[in-house]
Order: structure tokens, then sequence, then C-alpha cells
């Protein structure tokens, strides 16, 4: 088991891609300070961070919801997700519970459960964060776009720092 705010690859790099909401992991102040300063640390003078994160505002205004995914896998196989979460809007916090279900010939073969918590963020907050770890130029877009402006209807946006 490994924790990203504790990685020191004694390296610095031109550009950090961070994907698929691995800041929203960052659920405390502290893991989220820590996780922009691991990032500054790793990158070089004039290196840029890059980044996807929940945006608040959209998570407020569309809420989480319930829902059923089911995937075929084959003529016998099925896979079925059901997600389930829960809002905690003092910590801005989803948890997300989900429950897999393996068919086969619709007949259930096996069951898994996991969570997942995430932290939604608001851009006023990732700048302080960033900025307190001596990022400067820090940019706000709509999910892989590089202009544009944020709406309630983008519920991830994508960021960058230098």
């Amino acid at each position: 088991n490994s924790d990203i705010n504790n990685i020191d690859l004694n390296k610095r790099f031109d550009v950090i891609i961070s994907m698929f909401s691995v800041i929203n992991y960052q659920t405390t102040n502290e893991t989220l300070s820590e996780f922009c300063r691991v990032v500054k640390k790793h990158l070089k003078e004039d290196g840029i961070f890059m980044f996807d994160a929940w945006y608040g505002p959209a998570v407020l205004s569309q809420k989480p919801k319930e829902c059923i995914r089911e995937v075929r896998v084959d003529n016998s196989k099925t896979i079925v997700r059901f997600t389930e979460p829960g809002i905690d809007l003092l910590n801005h916090t989803i948890e997300v519970s989900f429950k897999v279900w393996y068919l086969d010939k619709d007949k259930l073969v096996k069951k898994t459960n996991e969570s997942h918590t995430m932290r939604f963020l608001f851009p006023q907050e990732i700048k302080y964060f960033l900025e307190v770890a001596g990022f400067k130029e820090i940019k706000f877009f709509p999910f892989l776009k590089s202009k544009g402006q944020l709406t309630e209807r983008d519920w991830n946006m994508f960021v960058t720092a230098k």
C-alpha cells in the first residue's frame, strides 16, 4: 500500500499530469496541501501541473445520483454495477458505494462491494493550496478544454498551474 503524498522520485519533470480525479481523493486540508507540495517539489522551475477535479458548484447543482449500469461481456456473462452516493456538505465529500454483481446466464456467481470517499473542490480553495505550495499561474477550464468558462454543468474541471 502506498500513499501518493509520500512519493519522492529524486527527479524533476517538465510536466506532471494527474488524471482520473486523483486530487479528489485528498479529502482533508492536510492531505490536499501535502499533495500540492509534493507535485511542486517534482516540477522543474517552469514546470506545468495539469489535473482534473470535481467542480464543487456543479456537484451541488446536479447532485450525485444513484444509478445502475449493466455491461454484457458475452452471450452469457453480464456485469451489473449499482452506484449509491452519499454527500457530506460540511466536509465537501461524497462517499460513493459500489455493488458489483457478476452474472452468468442470469445466475449470480460473485458479488463485490467497495466505497470511495472523494472531495469536491472549488476554484478558490484549489488556488489557495496551489499558491501556498509555490504555484503562480493557475487557470481553470471545463474538462479537457484550454478555454471557456466553467458552468454548473461541468462536473469535472481542468486545472493548469505553473
